[in-house]
């Protein structure tokens, strides 16, 4: 009896791993989850996987129903998630939010988590919430604190939350970072530096008067062609004919400018196609639009600043880049925000690449012209129109630096962090070394080295000791003087990993700075993810759903090197009892099952099962 049952239940768990296998596989690659069913068949019949088999004997166990595939992506998202969150140490944490709408424009909240593995901090996708009330400050404050309590993570260990620029975030009075420090007075608020560097060249170019204008122009560009599908196959076969590239012309979104870097360098790359195109539509006497455009077009003033505009907003474009990079910490920001802001002002006086090949192509000599030829162009308006453009340069490149010193001051809790970066520190040999840094620690303990209250009175105790962190650095920081050529996150990665003994409090101080998180990029790469899974074909997945799969889809490690059979298939034969097996026996077997670090894929299944089998006939002798 023994042995036909075990041979029953090695059928049947084989089964089930194998649909296990292609239900990770859809939820990877936004699959939807009817496509079960026919991928199973096709495994079964192209590929000779029989293992499946087992799934078609009974019609009411064939597990391709929506709430058995739910089953097993819920115990896959499940044993990613305690994998996951499994922190060592000291369990901070730090959290990145962003708020979306869906296809069905619903809203949801998006969460990032941020803490440290290993010496070095990591981020994780967290959760993702429907909002069912209006999105105030106070409900998605509950959001955030009824998520953390359902993880079992305590608001006692967040340290950082990083949020776009929305006054209901960011508010002093009520926003949702300040209600979250009622209830952890620890709490550092950032706002996002990449929305902050958008928003520093949008309002930059709303308040450059011809700038405004000339975005105008941009996006009546791009719906010219947008609209007309004869427009845009006139357009490609001139820019055959030339041999310009055929970039595609983008709108400018104010909310998003950085992002119409690529419609300016479509605009310098294929302007003679543009010109020829829209001259050819000119000349027909209905095409007022064209007529328009052409006016605009052919001037000095718009094919110097689109050649201009391409040079600046490289240098902002690689800076954001650089933010949104994942080991960026905030050392690293300052140094770039300084150098990028130093290269915009040189544009000022000297012409970057693009600008000076245009005044090459022009002959721009300083004599003053009326017209002149950019390659087989005639461009008007010279003499007005340059005076037009240096005036529009020079406001751009003002407003810009200044909303870039206004977005980004120096604060003295962030600053103060910048210590612990060994390219700061001094030489041993000069004066200042002895007294390096003590100014910044002071400013750090008075921020974590004493207890604080929170609204409701509650006494939070000191995150650090001030004595022992005194104490610490003072001898740290003739060992950091050894990483020089490293980065604050490489250096500590190593000295967290060694040497935490030796500096107990200097290490907890450490991990706040590497947990607090500079931007919220993660969550826009979230939101890019979910609208992958969410679409206007399934439009009916619920959030908790949409949770389960973008977790495995963004968190889930390869197919080979997922751990099915040790835990993903234990968590879902605990989850109920399953007909596939019949009642009682996955509890009578699981205690004959052996352990093994192998991934089951078919002939080390069959082993392991044999040896189940071979087990339970030595219990009958």
């Amino acid at each position: 009896m023994k042995k036909a049952t075990a041979s029953s239940y090695n059928k049947a768990k084989d089964a089930i791993l194998h649909a296990m296998y292609n239900v990770y596989w859809l939820s990877k690659e936004h699959i939807a989850n009817g496509k079960l069913q026919s991928l199973n068949r096709l495994c079964r019949e192209m590929h000779g996987i029989k293992e499946l088999d087992v799934l078609g004997l009974d019609d009411r166990s064939t597990y391709s129903h929506s709430d058995s595939i739910r089953d097993f992506q819920q115990a896959i998202s499940d044993v990613i998630e305690t994998e996951m969150l499994d922190m060592p140490g000291l369990k901070l944490y730090s959290l990145m939010c962003d708020e979306g709408t869906d296809v069905v424009c619903l809203q949801y909240l998006i969460m990032y988590i941020q803490f440290m593995k290993a010496g070095r901090p990591e981020n994780h996708f967290f959760s993702i919430r429907l909002l069912t009330e209006h999105a105030t400050a106070e409900n998605l404050c509950n959001i955030i604190k009824e998520t953390l309590a359902q993880k079992n993570l305590p608001t006692r260990n967040l340290i950082a939350l990083s949020t776009d620029s929305a006054s209901v975030m960011i508010g002093t009075r009520s926003g949702v970072a300040k209600q979250l420090r009622d209830v952890q007075p620890f709490l550092i608020n950032i706002h996002c530096i990449a929305h902050r560097l958008s928003l520093c060249s949008s309002q930059a170019a709303d308040k450059t008067k011809y700038l405004v204008k000339y975005q105008e122009i941009v996006n009546s560009i791009f719906y010219y062609f947008h609209n007309s599908p004869k427009h845009l196959r006139t357009l490609s076969k001139i820019q055959s004919v030339l041999e310009e590239s055929s970039l595609a012309f983008k709108p400018i979104f104010h909310t998003r400018w950085l992002s119409f870097g690529a419609s300016l360098q479509a605009l310098a790359q294929s302007f003679e196609s543009l010109l020829v195109c829209l001259e050819s539509d000119a000349e027909q006497t209905s095409n007022y639009k064209a007529q328009g455009l052409v006016k605009k077009v052919k001037t000095y003033e718009f094919l110097a600043t689109t050649m201009f505009m391409c040079d600046a907003i490289a240098l902002v474009n690689r800076l954001s880049l650089s933010f949104q990079k994942q080991n960026i910490d905030l050392s690293n920001v300052k140094p770039m925000l300084d150098a990028t802001v130093a290269a915009l002002q040189q544009l000022k006086t000297a012409r970057g690449p693009l600008y000076l090949e245009f005044c090459k192509q022009i002959n721009d000599d300083g004599n003053s012209r009326s017209t002149c030829k950019y390659k087989t162009c005639e461009i008007e308006n010279c003499v007005a129109g340059k005076q037009m453009f240096d005036e529009a340069k020079r406001e751009f490149i003002d407003n810009i630096t200044k909303n870039i010193s206004d977005r980004f001051p120096d604060k003295a809790l962030l600053s103060a962090f910048s210590i612990l970066d060994p390219q700061n520190l001094p030489t041993e040999n000069s004066p200042e070394f002895h007294t390096y840094g003590n100014d910044s620690l002071a400013v750090l303990l008075d921020h974590f080295g004493k207890d604080r209250c929170d609204a409701a009175g509650e006494n939070h105790e000191a995150f650090v000791s001030p004595s022992c962190v005194e104490i610490e650095w003072s001898m740290c920081k003739y060992e950091l003087s050894n990483y020089e050529n490293k980065t604050m996150q490489q250096t500590w990665e190593i000295l967290l990993s060694r040497r935490q003994e030796e500096y107990p409090e200097l290490c907890k101080l450490t991990q706040i700075a590497l947990l607090i998180p500079v931007a919220t990029v993660d969550c826009e790469r979230g939101v890019s993810q979910f609208n992958l899974i969410k679409t206007a074909v399934r439009n009916r997945l619920s959030t908790e759903n949409v949770e389960r799969l973008m977790r495995i889809a963004i968190e889930g490690p390869d197919i080979e090197q997922f751990d099915f059979q040790n835990r993903a298939f234990t968590v879902w034969s605990n989850m109920k009892d399953t007909r596939i097996f019949g009642s009682g026996v996955l509890c009578k077997l699981n205690e004959h099952e052996s352990s093994s670090n192998e991934i089951p894929f078919r002939e080390e299944l069959v082993e392991k099962l044999n040896s189940v089998v071979q087990g339970l006939e030595r219990d009958d002798g």
